[in-house]
């Protein structure tokens, strides 16, 4: 790798002893979030670990039935990638008959190793490239090395490891150019990590399915394209009635789509790259769930703190991400709370 990786909770130590304590035997889960670099993570990590269990999930899936599912497949060793420790609670209850690998790069209150937790974040690039720093170590995973381009390009995770990115790119015959601050938004890759998060939200309902028949290059197969012109559709139609109907807020814009498919955020990452200085807010009905997705590229506003802030008076509400972009999710039935709390706290 090209770059040494500076840990702001854990170390290489720890992790390879974890790995090292890791035996046949002990059944292993892996679990990680359900965006392109929690897939791209556990796609470089199964490369080595080769899991019992492999689960994609949103915060609000880290719960008791997840630890219950847990325990019902027996399982000894757990490996967390591209998820904010945020319940503490779960963390405590899963140490109880778990051994707990946990690598993630958001922002995290306070370091949570312990005799049965190994806790690594790093800040400033993706999870997988991490996973990919940590494993390759163990294993010679060149073969995955587009898939950790894209998951960078993916997060906007680009600019620490822009040596690893150059060399990725040409290697496949691309160049990896910034531009105005952003990557350059045409390519291969570009294309490639572009089409491939809409699969992400079309198999959303069963992304093992779309794990166990990821593209082996940062080429999609024809099968599997006309999926993401489905989903790219009613990103171009939601877009266009944001538009139209947003509402201005304080240093920003608020609205609310409602898609067939989950692609708030999406939408939210494509309007703060145009009104790059300000701040969007998402929000969409999920089930019985309200997701909303927050953005500021310019870095100026603290994000995730902004929507804990939203949702604090909110019962069973979860909030995290970056500076830039962050996301949260509260139950349906509290919606209109929401909605206040957005136009009471960011009135223009």
């Amino acid at each position: 790798m090209d770059i040494f990786l500076n840990f702001l909770a854990g170390s290489e130590k720890a992790f390879f002893n974890f790995m090292s304590e890791t035996n046949e035997k002990e059944k292993i889960a892996l679990i990680s979030h359900t965006d392109l670099d929690g897939l791209a993570a556990a796609r470089v990590v199964n490369e080595v670990v080769q899991a019992d269990l492999i689960k994609f999930v949103n915060y609000h899936e880290i719960n008791n039935d997840l630890l219950e599912e847990l325990k019902k497949n027996k399982i000894k060793r757990a490996i967390f990638t591209d998820l904010a420790l945020e319940n503490e609670e779960f963390l405590k209850e899963a140490e109880k008959f778990l051994k707990v690998l946990w690598i993630d790069h958001h922002t995290f209150p306070r370091d949570y190793n312990s005799e049965k937790t190994v806790y690594l974040n790093v800040q400033g690039f993706c999870a997988t490239y991490i996973c990919y720093y940590l494993f390759s170590k163990i294993s010679n995973l060149e073969k995955l090395d587009w898939l950790v381009a894209s998951a960078s390009i993916s997060d906007w995770l680009y600019f620490n490891n822009q040596e690893f990115m150059s060399k990725i790119f040409k290697k496949y015959s691309d160049k990896f150019e910034i531009q105005d601050s952003t990557i350059r938004k045409s390519g291969l890759f570009w294309d490639f990590q572009w089409n491939l998060s809409l699969l992400i939200i079309y198999f959303a309902k069963d992304l093992n399915y779309l794990f166990n028949n990821f593209p082996v290059s940062p080429h999609l197969p024809e099968n599997l394209k006309k999926h993401s012109d489905e989903i790219q559709a009613e990103i171009t139609h939601e877009i266009e009635k944001v538009e139209r109907e947003k509402i201005s807020i304080k240093e920003g814009y608020f609205a609310e789509i409602s898609p067939k498919f989950n692609v708030g955020s999406i939408i939210s990452s494509l309007l703060s790259g145009k009104y790059w200085n300000k701040k969007i807010i998402i929000i969409h009905e999920k089930g019985n769930l309200l997701k909303i997705s927050a953005r500021r590229q310019d870095k100026k506003e603290n994000l995730p703190e902004l929507l804990k802030e939203l949702v604090k008076n909110i019962p069973n509400s979860t909030a995290g991400g970056h500076i830039p972009a962050a996301g949260a999710t509260i139950p349906l039935e509290y919606k209109e709370k929401f909605k206040q709390n957005i136009f009471r706290m960011l009135s223009p």
